[in-house]
């Protein structure tokens, strides 16, 4: 296989006309000329470096570095902890085999990124450069020479990109969401979801390499890909200590149910005795409940107003959506790494609390309907396991555009990985349009006009009407979440998604479950592949 260059020249390109920028801080550009040099950057070209932080995204910190005219990227992203969305960003564990699967696959990302451009005949991606001789990703250190590196930099990944020309396609109207399909003209939708085919059929030749050593598997995605519906029904049914027999019964006679009550009983006291050891932490005393405990981290933490969602948040206290608040204390940096593994850990106690309520004091209602929901994935992991797999973008939303000239490009590459053909087209494109459209944002005939733009017959061909199977199966890796929260396994706490709770997975399942009963039989048969 061809490998990257190694060489630290940076090829001629056009700076992204779409960034804003703001001077650094004294402090924040001695930092990143440190990291640069402990990093392997020869010292004298780290002193003629030029840095400008761009005010976008929040994922990462992006800084546009000039070298005499030449311009690049240079993005310090944090692999772990509250990042996006509240609900949509699933990250796994975070332990170490995560962060080695994640380097690996990365290493594979450099590789294939620059030959796939070559085939293609253009920079349709940025390209990976070096920061030091061969060195194409840094994680940074706490300390470097006894001097402590910036808090937020800590344990992050730092990579050094090309450019590439052209700016943002241009919203229908500067008030709508940038994120969105539906915001966008159809002819640059029709490019974008044209590009994603076009460097998932370049990239396939390019692959054949990793095929033919049985290496694909670490192009799969750490955080992203889906857990697989064996590993789903495990953590699920065995959290509540039932079986897929018992799914089968559950509404036919009474053993089911009298499991779930058996295993809720066992959690209860478990979940008791873990609040009077908390309370005996943080008190001395285990007389304080656990909305006691709650009331005095809220007070002992603060942090302002709540970032509003369109979602369920259901442990609360006084009003305060508790998860929430973690939730952006720890996006914020806003109190100790200590505070935050604190408040998860609270967390985790409200979610499981909320499980056990559910089966002893409301006849499991919605533990039921959660166990129910297994019954349908089956169903469609059996239809995506006939999906074609190719290289996706994972993250290719229109913001991740830019328009040269009528012609299309990619940014951050950075999540480039081997998965199921169709993810960017239903976890973004599909999954958007409907719910756009389910939500009377736009109308009928421009959802037919935007999905026909989207589903290229040629690419989809017949899996067109299962497209949003991906978009509901990537959601049951959450399910994990509950199980782990249910069964209070304290070694998972740093790497729960504190968005899931049972009432909060069980709106966002009903949620897509209606989008794709509404794609399905209202959209789908109006398109042209369905023709």
């Amino acid at each position: 296989m061809s490998a990257v260059s190694t060489s630290s020249a940076v090829s001629s390109v056009s700076l992204q006309s779409h960034h804003a920028y703001k001077e650094l801080t004294l402090d924040e550009d001695a930092a990143l000329r440190k990291l640069l040099s402990h990093a392997g950057m020869l010292s004298e070209r780290v002193a003629e470096l030029k840095f400008r932080k761009s005010t976008e995204g929040n994922l990462c910190y992006v800084y546009e570095v000039t070298e005499g005219d030449q311009r690049t990227f240079l993005k310090i992203a944090d692999k772990s902890g509250a990042r996006g969305g509240f609900f949509i960003k699933f990250l796994r564990r975070g332990d170490i085999n995560e962060e080695n699967a994640g380097t690996l696959r990365r290493h594979h990302v450099r590789w294939l990124v620059p030959l796939v451009n070559e085939k293609m005949g253009r920079d349709v991606v940025p390209n990976p450069l070096c920061l030091g001789e061969g060195v194409f990703e840094y994680r940074v250190p706490a300390q470097i020479d006894g001097s402590a590196v910036p808090e937020q930099f800590v344990g992050c990944v730092m990579s050094h990109w090309s450019a590439v020309e052209g700016s943002h396609p241009k919203l229908n109207n500067p008030d709508a969401k940038v994120h969105d399909p539906s915001s966008y003209h159809v002819d640059d939708i029709r490019l974008m979801a044209g590009l994603l085919r076009d460097f998932q059929t370049a990239a396939s030749p390019v692959l054949k390499p990793l095929q033919e050593a049985g290496k694909l598997g670490e192009l799969s995605h750490e955080q992203r890909r889906l857990s697989g519906l064996k590993e789903v029904m495990n953590a699920v049914l065995g959290a509540f200590g039932m079986d897929q027999n018992d799914l089968e019964k559950l509404g036919v006679d009474e053993t089911a149910l009298q499991k779930l009550s058996s295993a809720a009983k066992e959690q209860s006291a478990r979940l008791e005795g873990e609040v009077k050891k908390l309370s005996q932490e943080l008190f001395s005393d285990d007389s304080h409940s656990l909305n006691e405990i709650c009331e005095w981290f809220l007070e002992r933490y603060p942090v302002g107003a709540p970032i509003k969602l369109n979602m369920a948040v259901t442990s609360q206290v006084d009003g305060a959506p508790f998860q929430e608040k973690v939730f952006q204390m720890e996006k914020g940096n806003l109190h100790p790494k200590e505070a935050v593994q604190l408040g998860r850990r609270i967390s985790q106690l409200l979610v499981c609390r909320e499980m056990v309520n559910d089966i002893l004091n409301h006849d499991a209602e919605k533990v039921c309907a959660l166990l129910k929901g297994l019954t349908s994935l089956i169903v469609r992991y059996e239809r995506l396991e006939k999906f074609p797999m190719g290289i996706v973008h994972q993250d290719g939303h229109p913001q991740n555009f830019l328009m040269e000239e009528g012609l299309p490009a990619m940014l951050d590459p950075d999540d480039l990985s081997y998965d199921y053909a169709f993810s960017d087209l239903s976890n973004v494109y599909v999954h958007k349009i409907v719910r756009a459209y389910t939500a009377g944002s736009i109308d009928k005939e421009k959802a037919i006009e935007l999905l026909n733009a989207v589903l290229i017959p040629e690419w989809v061909r017949e899996h067109g009407p299962d497209i949003l199977d991906l978009l509901v199966a990537s959601l049951w890796n959450h399910a994990e979440d509950l199980a782990a929260c249910f069964r209070l396994d304290r070694s998972v706490v740093d790497g729960l998604n504190l968005a899931v709770t049972l009432n909060s997975f069980l709106e966002q399942l009903e949620s897509r479950e209606k989008e794709d009963l509404v794609y399905r039989e209202e959209l789908f048969p109006s398109l042209e592949i369905a023709r």
